[in-house]
This record gives structure tokens, C-alpha cells and sequence, in this order.
């Protein structure tokens, strides 16, 4: 429960905590009537938390009501990371920030941010938890135009970058001529090739998902994901949460791409090609304009390609592996917004340490450079 301190902050709330009767209808009711991402979703919170796998250590998340309604929901799982217990995936990743009713005034909002960010504080000095990972959706920044990062009000160190997202409600001619000048013929040379398949709610295959696993698994060299987590993003797909397209030649999968999306935005997550096609074919091009005229057919808003990581980053270090994958994004013509993103530190000595690691980084990648 609040504290006085965050009973006052605003009247007639209450916490509903994830093991409470009323947590998934009321949290369902939230985000179907907020248009809310898919990463908020009760199957998403539950891959996420197969995700941490031996890390996890709790399922923290919790909503807030007014009056009985919901207000706001925050994902929140707890696990064993680097530095001690902390709020975050799969052993550093960043969860998804409180999400807020859409219809609230800005005095009302600010009342509620304000007691969301207590409880969140009051759970992990309750829990010793030493750190806070979180970003705010980029779809949620559009939508609600809530432009800052509200994050910082709360003591959040920030760390934001970009993201690159393509608006679906041009027309397709236009998104076509913005693609990069040398992706069109690449695309267009795919398209004899091999054949297109759309894999969504209407007709998953388990076979040909697994198919795709065994694509990731031979891309990576290793199993990213175990079985349970692949068949949970198979559920997704099921649920109209997600859509995975296939390059075919005959009966062989030779390269996918899944995506996940809800209420009209969408967003690309895993991409995979057989190792023996990658020199002569270039199937992730295609497969991504592929992937964009599907969600205009279906009348989406946005589709988010990825994140974007560029040489100097004072909090972290991308690999050059990352600033190539940002680069070959950028190529399919979308705008790059802000990612604002931010970690709250409740243990002074861990603030210190990241931050005196973070620099060490920066200054090693610095003097390489030099």
C-alpha cells in the first residue's frame, strides 16, 4: 500500500499488486482502453519474466486506481543483477516505464506520477533493491504528447538515445522513394527469388515458427531463447500481438522476421537469415518492406525498426555490430525520435560505480579512436 506521503499526493487511489484478484482485469481494462504497446501486455510481462530466467526473483509490477478505475500501470520485475537486486530484465534490460490514463489533466497526471514513483521507491527500500531500469515507450511519447523525459523529475539518471520510426499513414509510394536509394533495386532483385509468406492470427504454423527458431539458432550460433520463450512469442502471434514474415524457397525457410504490435503501432524485434544465403541474397531488406506494406494493409500507425546506437555514447558502449544494425534501420526512410530513457539509483555507492565504469568505458573507446 501508499504511504501518507503518497496517499496525499492524490485522493481515492489505491495500489492493486500483481497478486491481487482484481491485477489482470483491471490491468487488461487499461491498456484496451489507453491503446497501450504490446510491451505492456500480461504475456509480455510473462516473457519477460521467462526471459530473466534464473535472475528473477519477483514479478513486482503493480497498477494504480482512482475511484475504482485504473490510472496507471507499472511493469516491474525484480531479479539478481550486476550490482544486487534491481528493477530490470534479463539481467540489465530496460522495462517499460509507468504508463499513464491518457484522458487525465496535466494537474491530475503529475499527482499520480508523483505517487507511482513513491511506491516504486517504497518497494525497492522494502526489498533492498539497489537500481531502477526503465524507458518510456517512444509510441506513448506520440500518442499522449508528453515530449520530456518525465523520468528525470523523479531522479532518474538520464540515458536517453534515439529510435527510428516509420509512419505508416504515408503514402506507400512516398515510404517507397524513402527508402535508401540503394535499397530499392536490392528489393525489388529479392522478389524472384524466393516466396513471401505472412505468418499472424489468421493462420500460424507452430512448424514454421520453429523453422524460424532453428534460422535464430543457426544466425546466432546459440540458443538466445529457450523453449518455453519461443513458444510464448508463437502465443503472441496467436493473439494478434505479433506477425512473423518468412522468405521461402521451396519448402526451406531461409530468413524471418518477427514483429509485435497492438492497437495500430508495431515494432520490429527479431530478424534471422540462413547463414548460407547471406552473401548473394539480401532477404532482411525485403522482408522489412514486406513487413511495412502488411501493417498499412491493416491500417497501422507506426511501426517502430529499432533502436539507434552511434560511436559516442557516454553511458555505454556499442559494439560496432549494433552501429551497423542501427545504420542498415535508418536505410528503410523512417524519422528517428527520442528514446528517453533513465535509471534510478537508490543506493549512492552503485550510482558512483556505474557512473566511474560508464567513464572508464568512454575515455578506453576514446583513446582507441585517437
Amino acid at each position: 500500500m501508499l504511504n501518507k506521503e503518497s496517499q496525499e499526493a492524490i485522493s481515492n487511489i489505491k495500489t492493486v499488486e500483481r497478486n491481487g484478484g482484481s491485477f489482470k482485469p483491471l490491468w487488461e481494462e487499461f491498456c484496451k482502453k489507453n491503446a497501450i504497446p504490446v510491451y505492456y501486455t500480461i504475456g509480455w510481462l510473462e516473457f519477460c519474466r521467462c526471459i530473466t530466467r534464473e535472475n528473477f526473483i519477483s514479478d513486482a509490477s503493480f497498477l494504480i486506481t482512482k475511484d475504482n478505475k485504473p490510472v496507471s500501470i507499472c511493469p516491474l520485475i525484480m531479479e539478481s543483477g550486476r550490482y544486487g537486486k534491481q528493477f530490470s530484465v534479463k539481467n540489465g534490460h530496460l522495462m517499460r516505464a509507468p504508463a499513464f490514463e491518457a484522458t487525465l489533466s496535466f494537474k491530475e497526471r503529475k499527482k499520480i506520477e508523483k505517487a507511482v514513483f513513491l511506491h516504486i521507491e517504497e518497494l525497492a527500500r522494502a526489498e533492498e533493491v539497489l537500481l531502477h531500469r526503465a524507458l518510456i515507450d517512444p509510441m506513448l511519447i506520440i500518442d499522449q504528447r508528453f515530449y520530456c523525459n518525465y523520468l528525470s523529475e523523479f531522479s532518474y539518471v538520464d540515458c536517453s538515445i534515439l529510435t527510428n520510426i516509420i509512419d505508416l499513414k504515408l503514402p506507400e509510394q512516398t515510404l517507397w522513394g524513402n527508402l535508401r536509394k540503394s535499397y530499392r533495386p536490392l528489393i525489388k532483385g529479392e522478389t524472384k527469388k524466393y516466396e513471401v509468406m505472412f505468418l499472424d492470427f489468421k493462420n500460424i504454423s507452430e512448424r514454421l515458427f520453429a523453422e524460424f527458431e532453428n534460422l535464430y539458432f543457426l544466425a546466432s550460433g546459440k540458443h538466445v531463447y529457450s523453449r518455453q520463450e519461443w513458444a510464448i512469442l508463437c502465443e503472441l502471434v496467436r493473439q494478434d500481438k505479433g506477425m512473423l514474415t518468412v522468405a521461402k524457397t521451396g519448402n526451406k525457410a531461409i530468413g524471418g522476421a518477427y514483429f509485435n504490435h497492438d492497437s495500430g503501432k508495431a515494432y520490429y524485434s527479431l530478424g534471422a537469415n540462413h547463414p548460407q544465403y547471406e552473401k548473394n541474397y539480401f532477404i532482411g531488406h525485403r522482408l522489412i518492406w514486406e513487413a511495412i506494406t502488411y501493417y498499412i494493409s491493416r491500417g497501422f500507425r507506426w511501426l517502430e525498426l529499432g533502436w539507434q546506437f552511434y560511436p559516442e555514447q557516454l553511458l555505454e558502449k556499442p559494439s560496432e555490430k549494433e552501429i551497423n544494425i542501427s545504420y542498415f534501420k535508418r536505410g528503410f526512410g523512417g524519422m528517428n525520435f527520442p528514446l528517453h530513457r533513465g535509471i534510478r539509483f537508490f543506493n549512492d555507492e552503485i550510482k558512483k560505480k556505474f557512473i566511474d565504469e560508464s567513464l572508464s568505458a568512454y575515455r578506453s573507446g576514446r583513446d582507441k579512436n585517437v
